[in-house]
């Protein structure tokens, strides 16, 4: 038997099934948790039963969820008549926020 014996919100996004497999039971959002940490505890159904404990730390990865933005909500530009094709008429920046810790 395995189960999670850790006090935290960790309970409410994480399980462990009866394969003893660790799964998510709702979606991560790394904004508001990029790290976990967990304490995972197995016992043989003997009497008395063996207990093991195991210390899980979860990482959670980004995926760049943010829109991009421009740099500005107003451009103008100004171009001549008659100018050649493939004249530039202007260059608009844009940015996207990307939120990126190391793990370690």
């Amino acid at each position: 038997m395995h189960r999670l014996v850790s006090e935290s919100e960790a309970q409410e996004d994480f399980s462990v099934n009866s394969s003893g497999d660790m799964v998510t039971v709702r979606p991560l959002d790394r904004e508001s948790h990029e790290m976990y940490e967990l304490i995972v505890r197995a016992e043989t159904r003997a009497s008395p039963p063996l207990v093991a404990h195991a210390r899980l730390l979860i990482h959670v990865g980004d995926t760049n969820d943010n829109p991009p933005r421009f740099e500005t909500d107003r451009y103008t530009a100004v171009i001549d008549e008659g100018s050649p094709l493939g004249t530039q008429v202007i260059q608009v920046a844009l940015f996207v926020i990307m939120v990126y810790k190391p793990f370690f």
